[in-house]
């Protein structure tokens, strides 16, 4: 019968129900003289079932493509966004692509702005608007040098300003307490190691620090340095390694922490205990979300969740906090799913958030950006509430707003014209050549060759009869010595984790498999 991937005991521990050779067996039990449960004489049975399955499968995607203008073009479309965050209002978002922040009005066509920086070579990540002026976003910059730095990005004035004072390290989530006028405080996240960035240096202190920061004044015109004061360590059940989207309540009084099963508010306000905690508010638990955040409702002891949203099995789900108990967790299991459940995106989704008011919740899709009026749920709830498999979905899509987002990115073509600076021709030459053309060595093997690159683009390969042949004046030419040069290597079954890394590093990963001759993996 092969392997068994998947078997559980009956209730009365009389059998075992085995998955196995696409059926489903009873393995009968009895009871040895040693009291041990041990297969019976009874032969294993299979039990009869039929299963309705529905998936939706999207229809394979044929179109005739110019692979050669597409791999030369100066730029390509971003099509995969994340670090979503949207304004107090709900009208603005920011968000990362391809290692740049950027800025989108919802509901607007025109595509994004980017947002200010001070280093245009460098990746940025975690994006978040100042309560009170949207027109400033604070974000994080990466080097594999320096690690992380802090910028504060002023739209309406098309400057960034530098911050000060953080130590070295890695850090991420920053956010500024919702306080009025320019004295503020700043929360943000510490981390140890990880693959790409290493587990050598600035490992020690991860978790949750508050510091003192002043905002420029709104029509300052020159970029400025803003110096992080009086920086401290929070006690917290901050989990560095997971998912956090963090943002100030009551000012500066209460933070809340959303992770991907869990939300909770540190309520800074009350002060540390004797042993240096402070007080943390649950507000709501997933069984096995992967992304989870709420809309926080203040009582008159406390807080509880107003409403639910999370991600689980990569689709979005909605739940309102009316029907939570304490200690419950969201789920979306069909009969064992939370009660009052929506399910909200058609196709799935991620990177969920709610506007401050709870109003309203946004998430990705591949460039679109997703959007709900929670208000709108009223229309389909005696839909949700006779769909205990669906959650409602075929009445909810038409109630999501979405837009698509179009980010054009610079290619490597782009990056290379740049780098040989205007000159635009590379020469390879006194080369062994390996073209890999007709698959027999005596024609495939080429002594003496020659590469010609021009544009990015090869175009040439073959002998070169004297060094007068190749090309000179603005060409960069390269002597390879004999040493071979061979198209580059496809790996179509390799592993690697580097995607997965919360800052945008250089991946060694795949230098590594760059300096062995490949250039197109498969995971």
């Amino acid at each position: 019968m092969g392997t068994y991937p998947s078997f559980a005991f009956t209730p009365s521990d009389d059998a075992v129900v085995i998955w196995a050779a696409g059926q489903i067996y009873t393995v009968p039990l009895t009871t040895n003289g040693s009291g041990e449960k041990v297969a019976s004489s009874t032969p294993p049975y299979p039990i009869p079932f039929v299963a309705h399955i529905q998936k939706r499968l999207a229809e394979t995607r044929r179109d005739d493509f110019d692979i050669f203008k597409l791999e030369t073009q100066d730029t390509q479309r971003v099509r995969a966004f994340k670090d979503l965050r949207v304004d107090e209002t709900g009208t603005k978002v920011v968000f990362q692509a391809a290692g740049i922040t950027y800025m989108q009005k919802v509901g607007e066509e025109k595509s994004p702005t980017k947002v200010p920086v001070l280093d245009e070579s460098a990746p940025y990540y975690s994006p978040t608007f100042a309560h009170g002026a949207d027109h400033l976003v604070l974000h994080a910059r990466w080097s594999d040098t320096h690690f992380t730095a802090f910028e504060l990005a002023d739209f309406q004035n098309g400057i960034a300003h530098e911050i000060t004072g953080l130590p070295f390290g890695r850090y991420f989530s920053p956010v500024l307490c919702e306080c009025p006028g320019s004295e503020r405080q700043i929360a943000f996240l510490r981390s140890a190691g990880d693959l790409l960035t290493g587990d050598v240096l600035a490992t020690a202190g991860a978790g949750l620090y508050i510091g003192d920061i002043t905002l420029p004044a709104e029509d300052l015109s020159t970029p400025r340095s803003i110096e992080i004061r009086n920086i401290r360590f929070v006690q917290s059940d901050i989990d560095t390694a997971d998912r956090v989207n963090m943002r100030f309540m009551e000012k500066n009084k209460k933070l809340l922490v959303q992770q991907s099963s869990s939300a909770f508010i540190i309520d800074l306000g009350a002060g540390p205990d004797e042993f240096g905690k402070y007080r943390r508010i649950s507000l709501s638990a997933g069984r096995m979300s992967t992304e989870l955040v709420v809309a926080p409702m203040a009582l008159k002891a406390g807080y509880r969740a107003k409403s639910v949203a999370f991600v689980d099995f990569f689709n979005v789900y909605f739940a309102p906090g009316s029907v939570l108990k304490k200690g419950d967790e969201v789920w979306s299991k069909p009969g064992n799913a939370t009660k009052g459940l929506a399910r909200v995106s058609l196709d799935g989704g991620h990177d969920v958030t709610f506007t401050e008011d709870g109003k309203k919740i946004f998430w990705f899709l591949g460039p679109y950006l997703h959007s709900l009026e929670i208000s709108k749920l009223q229309r389909c709830a005696s839909v949700i509430e006779k769909d205990p498999v669906d959650f409602g979905i075929s009445c909810v899509k038409d109630q999501v707003d979405y837009q698509e987002i179009v980010v054009e990115h610079s290619t490597d073509i782009a990056r290379l014209k740049r780098d040989v600076g205007g000159r635009d021709q590379v020469v390879i030459y006194n080369a062994t050549l390996l073209t890999m053309e007709t698959g027999q060595k005596r024609y495939d093997v080429v002594h003496g060759g020659h590469v010609t690159i021009s544009g990015g683009v090869i175009t040439a390969v073959g002998l070169a009869a004297q060094d007068e042949d190749v090309p000179r004046g603005s060409a960069i030419a390269i002597n390879a010595h004999g040493g071979f040069v061979i198209p580059g290597f496809i790996d179509v079954h390799a592993h690697w984790s580097g995607f997965a890394n919360r800052y945008p590093a250089k991946s060694w990963e795949m230098e590594t498999f760059l300096a062995y001759g490949v250039t197109t993996l498969h995971k």
